[in-house]
């Protein structure tokens, strides 16, 4: 008998307050044979864990397999089942007023489809989140929206179309962006610039980067123009705080204080103290 570890909220007014909300969630879920001839009237993400199953839509037929996972849009013809035996899955039910707007405008995906998972664990660790967070119903509103926006934001950063692009092309993403700020931080650098470099969106990007990197794009555009304002304080004895910061991209000599002070523990003029002096 096959498990079904799955459950579905309760949408109230609170719940449909939130832009993002999970409808219901499966959970290492062994996947029975679905049709749905009119779609379903939501946005679904299913995931393989194990086995393979088949896709169809319209006249198309994928595989979907362990590090793969696919995309429903809401109303579009679809059937699936497994190949071969047990199809173990996770899956989520999106709702909410901006989840179609998440997928079509910031993810720039048209239509259902399948898609290469570069880190499945991920996503579950989410998933489980949310499945638990939910059986505790209006209480933890707040958190299951939280969490369904997590999982959103993971799908867009864990997922692609191309296998190798999976993690290889993402990657040279961030490499080029992150190349261009050690080049040009001493000139202002605005996100969108930033993401037309790397080819996709301002969200994108700052989903990917944090994932790459840990830090958020301006954490490293700070973090690169304080190394320079220090290698500048240390390679010239006679040179002023105000002359440093200009010269790392900072026009407000208070405000490149207050970003020395966060990540350095000590003011610049604390700094040249303690290492011009070693």
């Amino acid at each position: 008998m096959a498990s079904k570890k799955m459950i579905f909220s309760v949408i109230t007014g609170m719940e449909e307050r939130f832009p993002y909300y999970a409808a219901g969630v499966g959970l290492d879920y062994e996947q029975e044979a679905i049709t749905r001839p009119q779609g379903h009237p939501e946005f679904q993400w299913i995931q393989c864990r194990s086995g393979k199953g088949e896709l169809f839509l319209g006249e198309s037929c994928y595989t979907v397999e362990a590090g793969q996972g696919m995309l429903l849009f809401p109303e579009e013809p679809h059937s699936y089942h497994a190949i071969d035996g047990e199809w173990r899955v996770d899956w989520i039910i999106f709702h909410g007023q901006g989840v179609a707007d998440f997928f079509t405008r910031v993810m720039g995906m048209k239509r259902s489809g399948v898609w290469y998972v570069s880190s499945l664990t991920k996503i579950i660790e989410k998933i489980t989140e949310l499945y638990f967070a939910i059986q505790h119903g209006a209480s933890a509103a707040h958190t299951c929206s939280s969490l369904t926006y997590e999982v959103l934001l993971d799908i867009m950063a864990l997922t692609s179309k191309n296998e190798r692009s999976s993690f290889d092309i993402r990657f040279r993403k961030i490499e080029l962006v992150t190349r261009f700020i050690n080049e040009n931080y001493s000139r202002p650098l605005p996100l969108d610039e930033l993401a037309a470099i790397a080819g996709i969106t301002p969200q994108y990007l700052c989903v990917l980067f944090k994932k790459f990197t840990s830090l958020t794009v301006s954490d490293y555009i700070n973090l690169t123009r304080i190394r320079k304002s220090k290698e500048l304080l240390l390679g010239n004895e006679t040179m002023l705080v105000r002359e440093a910061a200009r010269l790392s991209g900072y026009n407000d000599e208070s405000y490149f204080c207050a970003m020395f002070r966060k990540y350095e523990k000590m003011t610049p003029l604390e700094f040249c103290g303690r290492y011009r002096e070693a």
